[in-house]
């Protein structure tokens, strides 16, 4: 049985700064004074809001993508309120040893959802498949050995083992067009015995390793015995850039015997995708919000950064960062009945981003 999950929140991938010893750039001018605007067409209706005049003014924000973080930035016009907000998903990585920015290429790439589906893998335990129960919108487990997804995001599964027990369950993690291209944050696992040994992808960089929530080492691989049961294993993984992320999953031991480690696969057409970075237009017209995410058609858009700037939070672990912007893009409302279209917008925004 297929069963769909939609705004799940789930722990995300996060970078600790302060591990990054850099300089403090010089300070970026006054969000309020006459550096931050925004001039084009929407629709037929021309635009030209800059921050400081007529009540026009700059705010930020941190939201999130189905669990995934984000930041943005959004001018409000003092003349009519209407606000355009540009948002960007967090990057994999901030870090690239020199540098450090929520903003990491030239041109960014509009995130536009798909829905797809993953199916579970247990290796070689195939009737593992016929016991699991996935908690669906109704708060119901029920039998499910694939989950779709209607957007990306991050979701923490809650998950049964009928053959284990029925009154407890798991949280597991699926980044869901979010797969981690940049750091490794996966490992594999197998068993001898009583004993788990964990072996991450790379043996760089520093890591983590938790079982149940708690620390059992800092070593790149570990070897522990381990009773019958099912575990969650969480590894934290820094590379040499202070960028961290983690993954999460389960293992589990029978009879003294390592069973599984539980992993997934997308099922086709779906392929495994990054969003990392992605861009989000949205427009508050009239009181109604429009944005990009819903249609393909922004695929083939461009959005052109420039003149990229970031102010650090020493010590704080944040930051601004300041950007010009070139960009085309069709914003739809959310029950896709209305459209507004923006053929070429200019500017000048910042986002601050933790």
């Amino acid at each position: 049985m297929k069963h769909t999950f939609k705004y799940l929140m789930a722990s995300v991938l996060v970078f600790s700064l302060n591990s990054c010893k850099k300089e403090k750039l010089p300070d970026l001018p006054d969000e309020n004074g006459p550096y931050y605007h925004i001039e084009g067409l929407v629709d037929d209706d021309s635009i030209n809001w800059e921050v400081g005049v007529d009540d026009t003014w700059l705010s930020y924000g941190q939201s999130g993508v189905n669990g995934m973080e984000s930041f943005y930035g959004q001018i409000t016009s003092g003349e009519n309120g209407d606000i355009i907000r540009i948002e960007i998903v967090r990057p994999e990585i901030y870090s690239n040893g020199s540098e450090i920015s929520a903003i990491t290429g030239a041109n960014l790439t509009y995130l536009v959802h798909d829905a797809g589906a993953v199916k579970f893998n247990f290796g070689m335990n195939y009737e593992q498949f016929n016991y699991v129960l996935v908690k669906n919108d109704l708060d119901l487990f029920e039998s499910a050995n694939q989950v779709e997804f209607e957007e990306f995001g991050v979701y923490n599964l809650a998950i049964k083992f009928s053959d284990y027990s029925l009154s407890e369950s798991f949280l597991v993690p699926i980044k869901f067009g979010f797969e981690d291209q940049l750091l490794h944050t996966g490992f594999n696992s197998h068993g001898e015995g009583d004993t788990l040994f964990l072996e991450p992808i790379t043996l760089q960089g520093q890591h983590s390793w938790y079982i149940d929530g708690v620390l059992i080492s800092s070593e790149a691989t570990v070897s522990m015995q381990l009773n019958d049961g099912i575990y969650e294993v969480k590894h934290v993984f820094t590379d040499g850039n202070g960028n961290e992320g983690n993954y999460t999953t389960l293992v589990r031991f029978k009879n003294g015997n390592f069973q599984w480690q539980m992993k997934y696969y997308y099922m086709p057409p779906a392929e495994p995708t990054s969003h990392y970075g992605n861009v989000i237009v949205s427009m508050k017209k009239g009181g109604v919000w429009y944005s990009s995410t819903g249609t393909e058609i922004n695929l083939g858009h461009k959005f052109a950064v420039s003149n990229i700037s970031t102010e650090l939070n020493i010590g704080q672990g944040s930051g601004k960062t300041a950007f010009d912007f070139l960009f085309r893009s069709t914003l739809f409302n959310e029950d896709q009945s209305d459209s507004l279209y923006l053929p070429e917008m200019t500017g000048r925004m910042a986002v601050e981003f933790n």
